[in-house]
């Protein structure tokens, strides 16, 4: 191992640095007492996610009533996954017949049967290694091309006693491993400096057995649950090619209102899930009506079933943009060829159309809504002269007309029951 100089340093002489990786969060949740002051609250789950994941909202409250229900430690979202893919997989791993210890954790192995999650990396020698799986990574019979492993996409839940008990119990510190990342398919050199990091999924390695042997997963839909934002257009368009998944903020930002659209969709509104595909600097996503749902609108199916009383009458072009923020919106009858904001943060009611006695009233709008404009790949210069969340984009939103309606302490109507039709 040797130091490596940042050549992209000011002065040229700086040593690059690496960060340990998120597995430190346990510890500092310890030390800072943090996890002591949830305990003391009554808290009873905590949950871990990444930040570049926003679609693993949808996941978490289905995720924590089986956690509960089959009384689960520790409860990971996961997603199906291919062979190959740079996705870790859960396994359930078993120690070696005479090599379990008490101090196999620091000696990186384990000492009873424990559910968790294995690197990408690692998974493929892993499974050579074993009498089951002597081809290592690929796909299971019956699997349709996917791998008979989960997907980790790093987000899970904690019982907060076991949680609470595994760090007074370990001080937090997850194990480490080294990943490489080689920048040629012989493995010869390095795409970037290897360092020693540590995961925070990695938790399960520090429960004792009864705590280990409650480690459990719960298989979502991708669409539902996961769209990463992680790559520039550039390696974008390379990772669409490997593995279908761009992973770049144009493709998350498309998945998360597809998300929506498929929700309405299956509920019975009248809207295209998939309009068409749009490519913005090399990158396809796939295109329609973007539509925001907030969490205070509907966190859930059940409630956004609650909130859409006669679907059918719910019309939403696939040009059209629809944000709905707030527990006090009704949807009924809806007409949308534009944009429309209804916001609703007061104690005011407010219903989007009627639906009284079989007789409809629709709420239309008419109007010339958002647009996207892509940037010219062509044209390096404009992409230069953007902002950086557009660049990353590819494209930029203008708001050429919107009905907006927001309803707060602040509006000038204050109606108890407000009617838009």
């Amino acid at each position: 191992a040797s130091f490596v100089v940042d050549h992209d340093s000011a002065s040229g002489l700086s040593i690059k640095t690496k960060p340990h990786g998120h597995g430190d969060v346990h510890s500092l949740i310890r030390k800072s007492g943090l996890s002591k002051r949830w305990s003391d609250k009554g808290l009873r789950w905590v949950m871990f996610f990444q930040d570049t994941n926003a679609l693993v909202f949808r996941g978490i409250p289905a995720a924590l009533g089986v956690a509960k229900e089959n009384k689960f430690s520790m409860n990971s979202i996961t997603v199906a996954r291919r062979p190959g893919e740079p996705k870790g997989a859960i396994c359930r791993l078993e120690p070696e017949k005479g090599k379990g210890s008490k101090d196999a954790v620091s000696a990186g192995t384990i000492s009873h049967p424990v559910t968790m999650n294995v690197e990408y990396n690692q998974l493929d020698p892993l499974l050579r290694a074993t009498q089951e799986y002597p081809d290592g990574d690929v796909a299971g019979e019956g699997t349709g091309g996917f791998s008979p492993f989960p997907g980790n996409i790093n987000a899970f839940l904690v019982e907060m006693d076991a949680y609470s008990k595994v760090l007074e119990r370990s001080g937090g510190l997850v194990p480490e491993f080294v990943n490489p990342k080689y920048a040629d398919a012989k493995k010869v050199a390095f795409k970037k400096p290897t360092r020693l990091e540590c995961m925070m999924q990695e938790l399960p390695r520090l429960f004792p057995a009864e705590a280990a042997n409650r480690v459990g997963f719960t298989m979502f839909p991708r669409w539902l649950v996961c769209s990463s934002v992680k790559n520039n257009p550039t390696d974008a368009v390379k990772k669409m090619k490997k593995t279908g998944h761009p992973e770049s903020a144009s493709s998350g930002e498309a998945d998360f209102y597809r998300v929506n659209r498929k929700l309405l969709s299956d509920l019975g509104c009248n809207i295209k899930v998939d309009a068409g595909i749009d490519t913005y600097l090399g990158v396809q996503v796939k295109t329609g009506a973007r539509v925001v749902l907030s969490p205070s609108f509907a966190p859930t199916l059940c409630e956004l079933k609650k909130k859409i009383s006669s679907p059918n009458n719910v019309h939403i072009s696939s040009t059209s943009t629809l944000v709905l923020d707030g527990e006090r919106i009704q949807l009924n009858a809806l007409k949308l060829d534009g944009a429309l904001r209804v916001v609703a943060k007061s104690a005011q009611n407010v219903s989007i159309g009627t639906v009284e006695d079989k007789k409809v009233r629709f709420f239309e709008v008419n109007n010339k809504g958002h647009v996207v404009k892509a940037l010219d790949e062509s044209a390096k210069e404009n992409a230069k002269n953007s902002p950086p969340a557009i660049v990353i984009r590819g494209y930029k939103a203008e708001i050429i007309e919107e009905d907006s309606r927001i309803y707060d302490n602040n509006a000038t109507d204050k109606s108890k029951n407000i009617v838009l039709c």
